[in-house]
């Protein structure tokens, strides 16, 4: 997703504060597509589908979430906000209300 909020953060016409947290330049590997193409701000993504609980977080906690889950073995839904302004609500919303709970987390410093 970087390379692509990247690329639409270029391209916005309005200011765009991009935070790209040290912490996952070696936490972990994916493929990059090499072709060009864009991730629309103010989208959310659905890293796993859950029913127990919904997970929201952004930037280097996503991957700490997305292990603690795989640990726990319960049925909880991932949601990766990739951008905190504007937000999607209508992704938070659909999940909040298939689960009925809902935990935020975040790097607290």
């Amino acid at each position: 997703d970087a390379k692509g909020l990247l690329i639409s953060a270029i391209r916005d016409p309005d200011p765009v504060i991009f935070f790209e947290p040290k912490r996952i330049y070696r936490a972990f590997r994916e493929e990059v597509p090499e072709d060009e193409y864009t991730v629309p701000i103010g989208t959310c993504r659905v890293v796993k589908e859950g029913d127990e609980i919904t997970m929201i977080s952004w930037g280097a906690s996503v991957v700490q979430c997305m292990n603690a889950i795989e640990q726990s073995g319960r049925s909880i839904e991932l949601i990766d906000l990739r951008t905190i302004s504007p937000i999607d609500m209508d992704t938070i919303e659909a999940s909040v209300n298939k689960t009925g709970r809902c935990v935020i987390v975040h790097e607290a410093l």
